[in-house]
């Protein structure tokens, strides 16, 4: 009976450390958006979208997420936002991972479990990031798709995460970048299909 009483205490104190109360985000949606005379424009939902470098140099994903961890966080609580950026081949390949790029945030509102807030995350200049890869050995020819996967890595409430809580539903922001007019219509017909 000691026994059983001990196992049954040693699930519950596990239970009780895996619930520890860490920001969890389902992602929604994703948008993204330009910065024009200082203020910020959005242009659409960024899945399937076709960017022209040409005509637009910075990207700025905009991310509509809903609270599914069980847990309030105040507007007092500040939060680091990751993103990894992940490039793709034609066969759906990744060929490269840049996770490199965080930033802190404060919430700024009340984060009830099941609310709904959108949150920005820095513009990404297209050229600086295809110049970065290309020292990487990834040429801007091979790459089919791009997708940014946004996390948290830290909330002020309850420290540093030892891995990176990554939205679910990061299949909404796969985005293609093309040069110059030409091929935008086709890249058009590939995504629709």
């Amino acid at each position: 009976m000691k026994r059983i009483f001990l196992f049954t205490a040693l699930i519950g104190l596990f239970l009780g450390v895996d619930a520890q109360d860490t920001l969890k985000l389902k992602t929604v949606n994703t948008y993204y958006g330009k910065i024009q005379q200082n203020s910020y424009f959005r242009l659409g939902k960024l899945d399937g979208t076709v960017i022209n470098m040409d005509t637009l140099e910075f990207l700025i994903p905009e991310i509509d997420v809903v609270n599914v961890s069980n847990e309030t966080f105040t507007s007092d609580v500040s939060y680091e936002q990751a993103m990894d950026l992940c490039f793709y081949d034609d066969g759906g390949n990744l060929l490269l991972k840049d996770s490199g790029v965080s930033s802190k945030h404060p919430i700024m509102i009340e984060l009830l479990p099941d609310d709904t807030v959108t949150i920005s995350f820095m513009g990404l200049p297209l050229m600086l990031v295809l110049d970065d890869i290309k020292t990487k050995g990834i040429d801007f020819e091979q790459i089919s798709y791009w997708k940014i996967i946004t996390g948290i890595s830290f909330t002020s409430k309850d420290g540093t995460y030892s891995d990176k809580v990554f939205y679910e539903g990061a299949d909404t922001s796969i985005f293609y970048i093309v040069k110059g007019g030409a091929g935008i219509e086709e890249m058009k017909q590939n995504v629709n299909s």
